[in-house]
């Protein structure tokens, strides 16, 4: 009786570890999307080193102000 129930503890535990490292394999390297309408950062835009490629309207808004006053 004490192998059996040795057996199923094992065979459960080995079940759910490998759900446990198939789940997180799927949300570590899963595709993101190309096109995404949030920033990956916290920050203001003034100070971001993506605003030259950046296409979110903050960012467009961020650099014509930036640029009118440099001028």
């Amino acid at each position: 009786m004490s192998n059996r129930r040795e057996f199923l503890k094992t065979s459960a535990r080995t079940i759910l570890l490998g759900g446990l490292v198939l789940g997180s394999g799927y949300l570590i390297f899963r595709g993101k999307p190309e096109n995404t309408d949030t920033c990956n950062f916290g920050f203001a835009c003034k100070n971001c080193k993506r605003l030259s490629a950046c296409n979110l309207p903050e960012a467009r808004t961020q650099l014509q102000t930036g640029s009118s006053k440099a001028k």
